[in-house]
């Protein structure tokens, strides 16, 4: 659908979002917030030890959670692949993530469609909301 794929790029730009940096600083809190402002039809989970980081953890900086002990920033961006930012987590920070998209009230694990861009991915949860939402709020 052309006019989802619009109406998020209008959002973002709105919102002065067209990337995300990540540095060591940052909580997982608030990538996660941040990376569901730039993305709101996806969501970014990070494990440690194979478990899921949760609680009072996601409170705590990037750095206290990292394997590595050089953290290195980096940036998302629209045009990354769902492969690249894990491997991006994964090598510049010892983190391991996944990233799901948003259907309705449930969330679907994007590994089969890991060769999609975010963006890409975000629109086509943006389309399955306006494919089986009849009662989607008005955009200014």
């Amino acid at each position: 659908m052309e006019y989802t794929t619009l109406s998020f790029k209008f959002q973002c730009v709105m919102k002065g979002l067209s990337q995300l940096n990540i540095d060591e600083a940052m909580t997982i809190a608030e990538v996660e917030t941040k990376f569901n402002a730039l993305f709101p039809f996806l969501t970014i989970e990070f494990f440690k030890k194979g478990e899921s980081v949760e609680g009072n953890c996601r409170l705590k900086p990037i750095k206290d959670i990292a394997r590595k002990l050089v953290l290195n920033s980096f940036v998302i961006l629209p045009n990354m692949t769902v492969h690249e930012l894990e491997e991006k987590f994964w090598e510049q920070m010892g983190l391991q993530i996944s990233v799901y998209r948003k259907v309705g009230n449930s969330i679907l694990e994007t590994s089969f469609t890991s060769n999609w861009t975010l963006e890409h991915q975000n629109t086509k949860g943006s389309e399955l909301l306006f494919a089986f939402n009849t009662n989607i709020p008005d955009t200014p």
